[in-house]
């Protein structure tokens, strides 16, 4: 279901969001990841 897919995509961007802010990943190699 729709609701479940975003609360995963929620629970997976949070740590993303901090690994990414450690290591200085620029947003559009996040934008390609997801893409």
């Amino acid at each position: 279901s729709k609701e479940v897919m975003k609360q995963m995509t929620i629970n997976f961007a949070k740590p993303m969001e901090a690994c990414k802010q450690e290591l200085n990943v620029p947003d559009a190699v996040v934008q390609d990841f997801f893409n």
